[in-house]
């Protein structure tokens, strides 16, 4: 099903804006689509590629900063792999300024684990955070 065609590649560099996160949904549900990924897992990519970068949005930059979202999605042997990049403040600062109390608590990288069947936040070299989320590919 998956190879490595290059148009089953996709990159997309965003505006860190509210209407990016549709954008990025978009492409990345419609690539998997097209890729053969079945009708539910398909809408799990939906939810997940929302809630990372609805996050890159919503807390990778400082308020009226502004800056950019990457989004870049492929056919890997055993899995559809989505990752989402941003050049912000970092996860820690973006964490800690995320909730009025501080605590960065929310739904958003709770949800994506139980999307994805694995999924890994790191610190991006040179500043930001780099969302990587796979889905398994069922046989």
């Amino acid at each position: 099903m998956l190879n490595d065609d290059p148009s089953d590649n996709l990159q997309l560099v965003l505006p860190a804006a509210p209407e990016s996160v549709a954008r990025a949904r978009t492409a990345t549900s419609e690539l998997a689509a097209r890729l053969g990924l079945s009708e539910a897992d398909v809408q799990d990519v939906r939810l997940a590629v929302t809630e990372a970068t609805a996050n890159a949005v919503r807390h990778a930059y400082a308020p009226g900063a502004r800056g950019e979202v990457e989004v870049r999605a492929r056919a890997a042997e055993d899995a559809f792999e989505v990752v989402v990049i941003d050049r912000g403040r970092g996860i820690a600062t973006a964490t800690r300024a995320g909730t009025p109390d501080g605590l960065g608590i929310g739904m958003g990288l709770p949800l994506m684990r139980t999307l994805a069947s694995d999924v890994s936040v790191e610190e991006t070299a040179g500043g930001g955070c780099t969302v990587t989320l796979r889905f398994a590919l069922q046989p």
